[in-house]
């Protein structure tokens, strides 16, 4: 089980898209996407034909990088008996 993860991981870029382990159902690229009207349900193990599946955006295109306040260099651990 390890190493069919360990494969997908090593071979699939990670975008934050469901479409980087589900890409028969979803796509990252909006040209590709279906448009679906809210509410819409799919059976279950149903699959789109190519050129319509469901949007997906990369993290990165729905989320700008982000600036984080440092990280304080402090144990946060203070008593094992609490």
């Amino acid at each position: 089980m390890h190493s069919g993860a360990q494969r997908f991981a090593a071979s699939v870029p990670h975008t934050g898209s469901r479409a980087d382990y589900w890409p028969d159902l979803f796509t990252a690229n909006p040209a590709q996407a279906l448009p679906l009207e809210q509410g819409a349900v799919l059976a279950d193990g149903e699959t789109l034909p190519d050129g319509q599946r469901l949007y997906s955006p990369k993290l990165l295109d729905a989320w700008g990088d982000a600036a984080y306040e440092p990280i304080l260099r402090e144990d946060w651990f203070e008593d094992q008996a609490r």
